[in-house]
């Protein structure tokens, strides 16, 4: 979006909008938190000239490691949020300075 009216227009006749920050990042990751620790953890990679890192747009799976402190900080944002009890937790983050290729 480019101004408050493309916003306004886009908005106008759906009732659920996700809406984050674009960041050029061909990567993000998803971490899966069950019972206070990571269970799974992997990247989603965008296919080449595609934003969208989701496996139905092309995207495809990494399992390259994810850093360490990504995924203590999904552990510390389940806690905080007492996910502890679910079966089933999704932390996904995507944060610039972790999004980077791994090398």
């Amino acid at each position: 979006m480019r101004s408050a009216a493309e916003l306004d227009t886009y908005t106008h006749h759906r009732h659920v909008v996700y809406i984050q920050e674009y960041l050029p990042i061909d990567r993000d990751m998803r971490i899966v938190v069950v019972g206070g620790r990571v269970v799974h953890a992997y990247w989603r990679i965008a296919c080449a000239g595609e934003f969208r890192t989701n496996v139905a747009k092309g995207g495809r799976i990494g399992l390259d490691a994810v850093p360490t402190s990504a995924l203590d900080l999904a552990c510390q944002i389940a806690q905080t949020c007492h996910w502890m009890m679910s079966a089933w937790i999704s932390a996904v983050m995507t944060v610039n300075t972790w999004c980077s290729k791994p090398t």
